[in-house]
């Protein structure tokens, strides 16, 4: 007759764990929702309608900035409500981004 194994010493893995577990797994499920939802709707005609007067300043006009170069800066994760210092900084990252020379049109630096 075989042997019967011995039952596992090793401790049950708390309960703590598995609801931390849980909590992880439906915070990431919300998460890819809202990117998705995020990413769907950028190139509808309100996102559009939106951006337009950001186009229309004299800054990004002077820029050559066009209204796809703005979207795929939005596509980052830009709140759709900038007020005040978000829409500095927005600002200063595009002057910053203007300087060093990078051209989105041109593709990633090291892209073949």
């Amino acid at each position: 007759m075989d042997r019967v194994s011995e039952p596992s010493t090793a401790p049950a893995r708390p309960p703590q764990v598995t609801v931390a577990c849980g909590i992880v797994m439906v915070g990431s499920v919300f998460v890819v929702l809202s990117v998705w939802d995020r990413i769907a709707g950028l190139h509808t005609i309100d996102t559009r309608e939106a951006l337009r007067p950001w186009l229309d300043e004299p800054v990004m006009r002077s820029s050559g900035i066009t209204m796809s170069d703005l979207l795929v800066t939005v596509k980052v994760a830009v709140p759709p409500n900038l007020e005040g210092e978000a829409a500095e900084a927005l600002e200063t990252y595009a002057k910053a981004e203007r300087a060093s020379g990078f051209d989105p049109r041109a593709g990633w630096a090291g892209s073949l």
